[in-house]
């Protein structure tokens, strides 16, 4: 299940108060700049989450992008700040294998 506006919200805050933990040499990691990026990319595309003509390909691409960044989260689930909703969902891996992706 997708995490309301106001969750991804507070997510995104969580994900840049520790890349701004990180300094200015943070930035030189080419991961921080591609979570940093999804950061923008998200907050943006959250304007329309809760479009109600939204089609569901791009709604489905919003919430792929926050389930990355979900996952970037839980790098810090001990941190005083992490929420558990943010967590991301558990998914039997042998399943994901035998999928039939066409």
């Amino acid at each position: 299940m997708p995490l309301t506006t106001e969750q991804y919200h507070a997510l995104h805050h969580f994900i840049a108060d520790r890349i701004a933990d990180l300094g200015p040499a943070g930035m030189g990691d080419p991961f921080v700049a591609a979570v940093n990026a999804q950061l923008t990319v998200h907050g943006d595309l959250l304007t329309y989450q809760d479009f109600d003509g939204l089609d569901r390909r791009d709604a489905g691409f919003i919430d792929g992008v926050g389930l990355a960044l979900q996952h970037v989260a839980a790098r810090w689930p001990a941190h005083p700040d992490y929420q558990s909703a943010w967590a991301p969902p558990r998914t039997d891996g042998l399943g994901l294998l035998e999928g039939d992706y066409r």
